[in-house]
C-alpha cells in the first residue's frame, strides 16, 4: 500500500495543475493512512495498551487496561488479584492515538 506521503510526492513531481489528477484521485489520497498511522503500535501489532504498556507487562494485581484489538474494538476493564474482573468491548471507528480509520488495511 502506498502512503499518503508517497502519493503526494508523486503528484508534486508530476506537477500540480497540469490536468493529470482529478478531485476523486485527490480524495482517494486524502483517505489513505500516513506512514505514522501504518506504524502505530496501538492499532497495529503489538497492540499496546493505551497507557503505552504491552499486554504482557500489565500488572494483573490491580491495573486497569484499555487497548484496541485487531478487529477495531476498544477493550477495557480492570484486574483484581490476577483475575479479569471487568472486561468490556466497544466498536470504534478511529484509533484514539493516531486517528487512523480502523478497518483500513
Amino acid at each position: 500500500m502506498k502512503t499518503r506521503e508517497e502519493l503526494f510526492n508523486r503528484i508534486w513531481q508530476m506537477g500540480l495543475g497540469n490536468g493529470t489528477i482529478d478531485d476523486d484521485e485527490i480524495q482517494g489520497i486524502l483517505n489513505l493512512p500516513t506512514q505514522e498511522q501504518l506504524d502505530c503500535p496501538y492499532c497495529h501489532d503489538p497492540f499496546l495498551d493505551l497507557s503505552g504498556v504491552a499486554d504482557d507487562e500489565l500488572d494483573t494485581g490491580g491495573d486497569s487496561y484499555c487497548s484496541i484489538d485487531e478487529n477495531g474494538n476498544m477493550i477495557y476493564g480492570s484486574f483484581s488479584e490476577g483475575y479479569d474482573v471487568s472486561c468490556n468491548e466497544m466498536p470504534i471507528k478511529f484509533c484514539p492515538m493516531c486517528g487512523r480509520k480502523l478497518g483500513d488495511e
